[in-house]
């Protein structure tokens, strides 16, 4: 499209707007003014209130979700405890086992 930077510098140079053009613009302005309805700012109905219910919801939902992990974390450390217990059991049967038959044919 553009040959070299040159191309590209005339094409975007500076051009004076005909006479009256701003005149006509403001008149156009003018005139769709009354007959576009206008567009209301996105903060007119969503103001403080709503931010703050937001951030509300957000520091509650954050708060849920630790408490859910703190939860897993602790079940987890539950289950881990249940087992070494098992383990310990069964390795002090395990041991008197031995030692009762260490004795028996010690004798």
């Amino acid at each position: 499209m553009f040959e070299n930077d040159d191309d590209l510098k005339a094409a975007f140079r500076r051009v004076e707007p005909p006479p009256g053009f701003e005149q006509r613009v403001m008149a156009r302005l003018d005139e769709d003014a009354g007959s576009r309805p206008r567009i209301k700012q996105a903060s007119s109905g969503f103001g403080f209130a709503a931010w703050a219910g937001i951030a509300a919801m957000a520091v509650l939902s954050l708060g849920g979700i630790s408490a859910y992990q703190q939860e897993r974390e602790q079940q987890r450390a539950m289950a881990a405890r249940d087992q070494l217990l098992l383990a310990l059991q069964i390795t002090g049967k395990t041991l008197d086992s031995v030692r009762d038959q260490i004795n028996t044919t010690g004798k």
